[in-house]
């Protein structure tokens, strides 16, 4: 009896235990329940608060590059580290190319030059001798011809201007040197050796009474010499106008020139 008095308490005991627990359990599921609700709606509330004041955006930090590889500027990332070599089964492109040295830029100045020797200048030579020669203009014509014109030529140049006279009825139109019975024709120097010498005359007749018929008469002559000069000789030419022949010898045949020469120094040759 007595140990059924036992297990009645101690079922009365374990009845009552396990009310106990179950209240208990029943008790704290609403306690779990308000207190996630009441996390949820704490939550909640700061949930606006974040959305209008949005977090300053924090700058974004450079991506460092991979150990052993350059930067834009050439740069190693780090000090003192060799950059491991490229994998085989890398890309050429992704290889570093190596930096080209400019060629060298060859020298365009010209090479020093040494300056040539200069051969001293020649001693100046002495100018050639040189012959001189004088010409004179001898008339002896008579008074039926009147010199109106003169010209003289040395090797084919003339020797001074041609003499030119006007009308033989009007004096006063004849140049000085046309009515002198000597005209100094040339005096200067010229080279040795041969040489010609020219002389043309033109006449205009004149006649009184039954001659006048003269004075419409023009008469022309010339004549040539050769002749030669040396160094430092001297030849002088005297060129006569003359009268050939008679009373009986024509007009037109009378008017004569002779050449006349006279050396001083050297010996001059004439022919």
């Amino acid at each position: 009896m007595r140990r059924s008095s036992a297990l009645q308490s101690l079922f009365a005991r374990l009845t009552v235990l396990g009310i106990l627990t179950a209240f208990v359990a029943v008790s704290a599921v609403p306690a779990t329940a308000s207190a996630q609700a009441a996390k949820a709606d704490k939550k909640a509330k700061k949930a606006p608060a974040a959305a209008a004041e949005p977090k300053a955006k924090e700058p974004a930090k450079a991506k460092e590059p991979a150990k052993g590889k350059k930067g834009k500027k050439g740069a190693d990332t780090k000090n003192d580290e060799k950059a491991p070599e490229p994998k085989k089964d890398e890309p050429k492109a992704a290889q570093q190319p190596a930096p080209v040295e400019p060629a060298p830029v060859a020298d365009t100045k010209a090479p020093a030059t040494v300056p040539a020797i200069t051969p001293p200048a020649p001693a100046p030579t002495a100018a050639p001798a040189m012959a001189t020669l004088n010409v004179e203009h001898v008339n002896q014509m008579g008074s039926s011809y009147v010199l109106v014109a003169a010209t003289y030529l040395l090797d084919g140049k003339a020797l001074r201007a041609t003499l030119i006279g006007g009308d033989p009825e009007k004096p006063e139109t004849f140049p000085a040197e046309l009515k002198q019975p000597t005209i100094k024709v040339f005096s200067g120097q010229i080279p040795p050796g041969e040489h010609t010498l020219n002389a043309v005359f033109n006449y205009q007749g004149h006649g009184d009474f039954i001659f006048s018929y003269l004075n419409s008469i023009p008469f022309r002559v010339e004549a040539s010499k050769t002749f030669a000069t040396t160094a430092n000789g001297t030849a002088n030419i005297k060129i006569v106008g003359y009268e050939k022949g008679g009373a009986l010898t024509a007009m037109e045949e009378r008017p004569q020139i002779d050449f006349k020469i006279e050396s001083a120094g050297p010996a001059v040759g004439a022919q």
